[in-house]
């Protein structure tokens, strides 16, 4: 019989593990983190820790986002990416056959992405089709794609959960254009609204959502180790 772990369980277990590796403090983090998704997620008030919460101001990602994107103009022979849904940045080569039909085509037009930065397709941002470009290399996407990168006064990690959360999906909603297909184009992301503690308080918050995503991953291997 599969193993089901519902969100709320895992919540209570990074506080559990927060106070034990960290102590307090970091589980006063993990507390805010549970009342800054609590909305969506509906967790439970027992759950919430009465604690000393940050000033979190609410900005527009005009003011920590620019474009960065640099046009291929010499045709540098760099590794082609796409930008999945489910997988973020994927190399064409995996994720069409034998490249697909672009693979040998003129890429003067496509973009170079640095590391560190984010690329998403604006036709298909509602579907979740965004990535953060973590290689040690820089690599090239469609001229089709949107290329940003943030401040220092941005943690990407925390930004990066923000992106996969309802918060981010109802800015979409209320701020993409067309007709038969809607996009979301970088003009928009401009004038999106975030609220956002310090850079010091995101890097925890950051910190601690992949800590989570690790939990649920390991959680869906046992899952699936005690169905088969």
């Amino acid at each position: 019989m599969a193993c089901k772990v519902s969100l709320q369980s895992l919540l209570a277990t990074l506080i559990a593990i927060s106070v034990a590796n960290n102590g307090n403090g970091s589980a006063q983090v993990a507390g805010r983190c549970i009342a800054y998704v609590r909305p969506a997620t509906r967790i439970p008030s027992a759950l919430l820790h009465v604690v000393p919460m940050p000033a979190w101001e609410q900005r527009k990602f005009v003011d920590f986002v620019e474009a960065s994107g640099i046009r291929n103009k010499d045709n540098l022979q760099l590794e082609s990416y796409s930008v999945s849904n489910d997988r973020g940045f994927v190399p064409q080569d995996e994720q069409f056959e034998n490249g697909g039909t672009m693979r040998d085509a003129d890429k003067t037009a496509y973009w170079i992405v640095e590391p560190g930065s984010f690329a998403y397709n604006p036709a298909r941002i509602n579907v979740g089709s965004i990535g953060y470009q973590s290689t040690r290399k820089n690599v090239i996407v469609s001229s089709l794609y949107e290329v940003f990168k943030t401040d220092r006064s941005c943690d990407d990690r925390f930004l990066w959960h923000w992106f996969k959360s309802s918060l981010f999906t109802k800015q979409i909603e209320m701020l993409q254009e067309g007709g038969v297909r809607l996009y979301f184009f970088f003009d928009k992301l401009q004038k999106s609204e975030i609220w956002m503690p310090n850079v010091d308080e995101q890097r925890i918050i950051g910190q601690q959502f992949d800590q989570l995503d690790s939990l649920i991953t390991l959680h869906q291997r046992k899952r699936l180790w005690f169905a088969k």
